[in-house]
C-alpha cells in the first residue's frame, strides 16, 4: 500500500487542520511551501480533459538569499489574466510591496513600518482609486500578539497564543460586521500546522490530515458523537498546549486523524485533497516536483502542477514539462485514499 499509515494511540483525539502559521513580518520561501533554500521556483499547471493535459497557467517565484520573497508572477494560458508582485527591502526589512493586475483597478501598494526591534508594527495598503486600508501589529515578549485590520471598511482582530517555549498553539480571528452577526474563528496549531478550526456561533469544524505524500482537508458533519469528542479534545488541548505538554508530534497526530477519517466516512466531508511527488537534489534532500489536485466528486485528478526549482547553490531540480509517468504515480496514490460516497 503506497499510503501506508501507522496507527498510533494518543491520550485524546483532536482532529487536525491545514494552514501555515504564517506571521506576516517576514514572509519566506517556507511560507510558500518550499522547504529548501531556493532561489527561483517555476510552476506550470496542467488541467486534465479527456486524458489530455492542457497547460493553463504559469507561475514563477524569486527569492532573496535569506529566503524572503523578492518577486512573484502569474500568467494564465487560457485568458489574458496576469498578476505581478515585487518587493523592496532595506537593510533586510521589507519596506514596500507592489502588486499589479491585468485589471488595474486591483493594483495596490503596501508600505511597512517597523519598531526598533525590527518588528513590523504597521502596514498601509493603497488602492488605485485612493482608498486606504490599514493593519496594525502588536507584540508581547517580542512575539506577535495581535493583528488589527481595517480592510474595505471591515474590521477584524486576530490574536495569537504561544506555549511556554514560544510555539504558536492557537489563533483566534474575530471578524466584525455592521449589518450581521460577528464571526469568530478558532484555529489550533502543532508544529506550525493548523490542527483544527471551528467558527462561532455556527461551529463549522474543519480538519486536516498531513502526510509526506498527501494532505486531506475535510469538514466534520455536525450533530454526531464525533463533535462531543472534539470539544473534549479542544478543552484538553487548551489546558496542556500552553505548557508544551502534548503527548504526540504532528506525524503521530496526523496518523490518529487519518484513522478517525477512515473509520467515520459517514461523518466527514473532504473538500480538498492534494497529492505530492518529489525529486532529490545532489545531497539527497527531497524537493517538491509535482502536486495533484483531486476532483473529489469525480474521484480523479483535476489539475497537476510541475515544478522547476533553482536552489541557492545554483543546482536545478525538476522540470515544468508534463510527465505522464509522474501523473500515473499520483493516480496510483489516489486509489488508496478513501472518499465518502
Amino acid at each position: 500500500m503506497l499510503l501506508k499509515i501507522k496507527f498510533i494511540t494518543v491520550i485524546f483525539l483532536v482532529l487536525n487542520c491545514n494552514a501555515i502559521a504564517q506571521s506576516l513580518p517576514k514572509i519566506t520561501a517556507k511560507d510558500y511551501g518550499f522547504t529548501q533554500s531556493v532561489k527561483k521556483v517555476e510552476m506550470v499547471t496542467y488541467t486534465l480533459h479527456s486524458e489530455k493535459a492542457i497547460q493553463t497557467e504559469k507561475v514563477s517565484y524569486n527569492f532573496n538569499t535569506d529566503g524572503t520573497i523578492k518577486s512573484y508572477e502569474r500568467k494564465s494560458n487560457t485568458s489574458s489574466d496576469w498578476l505581478k508582485l515585487s518587493s523592496n527591502y532595506k537593510k533586510g526589512l521589507l519596506r514596500k510591496r507592489i502588486t499589479k493586475h491585468r485589471n488595474s483597478n486591483l493594483n495596490r501598494k503596501h508600505q511597512y513600518v517597523y519598531d526598533t526591534q525590527h518588528n513590523l508594527i504597521e502596514e498601509r495598503i493603497y488602492l488605485k482609486k485612493g482608498e486606504k486600508n490599514h493593519i496594525k501589529y502588536e507584540y508581547q515578549n517580542n512575539k506577535l500578539q495581535s493583528i488589527i485590520a481595517n480592510i474595505n471598511d471591515t474590521n477584524s482582530i486576530t490574536t495569537f497564543y504561544y506555549t511556554q517555549k514560544g510555539n504558536l498553539y492557537k489563533k483566534v480571528h474575530h471578524q466584525k460586521h455592521k449589518a450581521k452577526e460577528d464571526v469568530i474563528s478558532n484555529h489550533f496549531y502543532l508544529e506550525d500546522k493548523e490542527i483544527l478550526s471551528y467558527t462561532e456561533p455556527s461551529t463549522n469544524y474543519k480538519a486536516y490530515i498531513y502526510t509526506e505524500i498527501v494532505d486531506i482537508a475535510f469538514k466534520i458533519i455536525e450533530e454526531n458523537n464525533a463533535t462531543s469528542r472534539i470539544n473534549k479534545g479542544i478543552q484538553r488541548f487548551n489546558k496542556e498546549a500552553p505548557k508544551d505538554n502534548i503527548p504526540f508530534n504532528l506525524e503521530q497526530y496526523s496518523n490518529q486523524t487519518w484513522q478517525f477519517y477512515e473509520k467515520h466516512l459517514d461523518k466527514v466531508e473532504p473538500y480538498q485533497i492534494t497529492i505530492y511527488s518529489y525529486k532529490k537534489d545532489t545531497l539527497g534532500n527531497k524537493v517538491k516536483y509535482a502536486t495533484a489536485n483531486v476532483n473529489i466528486k469525480q474521484e480523479n485528478i483535476a489539475t497537476i502542477q510541475f515544478f522547476r526549482t533553482t536552489l541557492q547553490n545554483g543546482n536545478i531540480v525538476g522540470d515544468t514539462k508534463y510527465n505522464e509517468n509522474t501523473y500515473l504515480e499520483l493516480v496510483e496514490h489516489l486509489k488508496y485514499i478513501k472518499i465518502p460516497k
